[in-house]
């Protein structure tokens, strides 16, 4: 299962942009698997990794159209 960057995964997931969870990378506000990571490239593996937000865990956000 291939790895992409956690701020990539958080927006493909609809959560916010790419700049936007990179940011929260930086501060500290996403965990990964229970681990605070800081780095916005972090490897991920998008369904298999529990990635959380703010003690949040994200799901994908649900469309609209």
């Amino acid at each position: 299962m291939p790895r992409h960057g956690v701020a990539r995964v958080i927006s493909k997931m609809g959560w916010g942009s790419r700049t936007q969870a990179a940011q929260w990378v930086r501060e500290g506000r996403v965990r990964v698997d229970g681990r605070v990571v800081r780095d916005a490239e972090f490897p991920v593996r998008q369904g298999v990794d529990r990635i959380a937000i703010d003690g949040r865990e994200t799901t994908p956000a649900k469309r609209l159209c």
